[in-house]
């Protein structure tokens, strides 16, 4: 039995570096080429014969190409670049942000000091980027913002999300733009499972988005940057007391009852009694209802119908 475990092992990891190297293969093959997002890829046949593996092999490869949005798999047609966009980690760190309403909320405080710290920094290139189009476009969104309102929710956040992915496309660094995008989209996510929001945050970001566009348009940097302070100075407050009512810390620190630790009298046979080492009802360790847990399909930019979002992210 051994023998044989020890050969079901082997032949695992064996699968397990094969799809790898044919991993490895496909994404040599995209860099040797210089194909660009939306590329075509060869076809399974061929990805087959040039790199020497099976068509089990290079399945297995692009499901997990796939799963980062390096390959885009288009049923019917074939198989293309990836936008090679960061879906993965927005799946990533949505799940830790879950994971985190139930801890101290760490992870959703350091994602809302990465979106106000990226902002922030880019308050003097705004400036200098500057045009009537780009201050006019921000306006149109502060509006929009204005015009859904409570009756569209979803119509509202996602004009919340257009506001702060063109206030960042003033940089002219994609990257920046990217990791701020899926900061936002990560806290758009779990933000709504922290249960702090009122029925005031709806006017008070249009206020904040508005002052924000004001700033910009009086050419004043600092001015900018404290309107974008301010912006987030809401959003680290309620964060910061939905973190102190989950706060392990404040739960009563109530110890268990001491468990017996009496042990059979030598040469006894007898262990002790059982329910002496009982553990917990399976129930004490139950999750919560899995609907409350349900996480957005990979590479997702806005939640699905059905969720409540936040009304400032």
């Amino acid at each position: 039995m051994g023998s044989s475990s020890t050969a079901s092992g082997q032949a695992k990891t064996g699968r397990q570096l094969l799809r790898q190297e044919v991993t490895e293969g496909i994404k040599h093959y995209i860099l040797e080429n210089r194909l660009q997002p939306g590329d075509p890829l060869p076809t399974e046949t061929a990805l087959c014969e040039a790199l020497g593996a099976s068509r089990s092999s290079v399945r297995e490869a692009v499901k997990t190409l796939h799963a980062l949005d390096i390959v885009e798999v288009r049923h019917g047609h074939g198989t293309y670049v990836g936008r090679l966009s960061l879906s993965a980690l927005v799946e990533s760190l949505t799940f830790r942000g879950m994971l985190s309403v139930d801890d101290d909320m760490r992870v959703m405080a350091d994602l809302l000091e990465a979106r106000e710290l990226f902002e922030r920094g880019l308050a003097e290139r705004v400036i200098g980027a500057l045009n009537d189009e780009y201050l006019d476009t921000m306006d149109t969104l502060v509006e929009r913002m204005r015009e859904r309102g409570a009756g569209d929710e979803r119509g509202f956040v996602e004009a919340d999300r257009a506001f702060h992915a063109h206030f960042v496309s003033a940089s002219g660094n994609a990257l920046i733009g990217q990791l701020s995008m899926a900061f936002w989209d990560v806290y758009a996510f779990v933000a709504p499972q922290l249960n702090v929001i009122t029925d005031d945050d709806e006017q008070d970001t249009i206020a904040a988005h508005q002052r924000i566009v004001d700033s910009a348009r009086g050419g004043d940097a600092r001015e900018l940057t404290r309107a974008l302070a301010d912006h987030y100075a809401p959003l680290r407050r309620r964060l910061a007391d939905a973190r102190a009512r989950t706060s392990p810390e404040d739960a009563p620190r109530t110890l268990p009852a001491q468990v017996p630790r009496t042990f059979p009298e030598p040469g006894s046979r007898t262990f002790p009694d059982a329910g002496s080492r009982t553990f917990p009802e399976p129930g004490s360790r139950t999750f919560p209802d899995a609907g409350s847990r349900t996480f957005p399909g990979a590479g997702t930019r806005m939640p699905p119908e059905g969720w409540r979002v936040s009304p400032e992210v």
